[in-house]
């Protein structure tokens, strides 16, 4: 148990959501172990405007939002000024959602959010080159901290029916 919430065995066939709203889609810029700053490391970037609506991919807990930096840059000096959400799910992983705007974020720490909920706005906070939104699922390391195993998620795409692992330079729809 964390907090209040109970554990259960990680879920590794999880399907996740996509990020954003139904009737939406977007290119994945930088997939899983990238070249740029994704090495060694299961995240994904999507590329959308300042401002895009950000949904939770997965229900769980609001247990860290940060969302006072207005500033970004394309350097790693940039990194600790990132905005973002992170919500731990019922299996334990805790999925992050970073590059949000000043003032972006639309749940508070200890809210319970849905698969689908609005939870915050794009935009460029942080070590970025552009606007994106940087997601990333990983199992937190409780004896270090500093230590996180990264995982693939598998996103329900299209319509729904598909689930899939994303791909850099692809661009997914979301129509359910």
């Amino acid at each position: 148990m964390i907090g209040d919430v109970t554990i259960k065995t990680y879920d590794s066939d999880y399907q996740y959501d996509l990020p954003f709203q139904k009737g939406k889609s977007f290119n994945v810029y930088q997939g899983y172990n990238g070249t740029f700053s994704h090495q060694n490391e299961n995240s994904l970037d999507f590329v959308m405007p300042e401002g895009t609506e950000i949904t939770a991919a997965r229900e769980g807990k609001v247990i860290e939002a940060v969302q006072t930096s207005n500033k970004g840059c394309p350097t790693i000096s940039c990194a600790n000024l990132a905005n973002y959400i992170s919500i731990l799910h019922s299996d334990g992983t805790i999925a992050q959602y970073f590059h949000l705007k000043q003032n972006g974020v639309k749940i508070k720490i200890g809210d319970t959010v849905k698969k689908g909920d609005l939870i915050g706005l794009s935009g460029n906070t942080g070590w970025t080159n552009g606007p994106h939104l940087h997601f990333v699922c990983y199992l937190p390391d409780f004896t270090n901290a500093k230590q996180k195993k990264t995982i693939k998620t598998l996103f329900k795409t299209g319509n729904g029916s598909k689930t899939e692992y994303l791909a850099e330079k692809k661009t997914y729809a979301k129509e359910y």
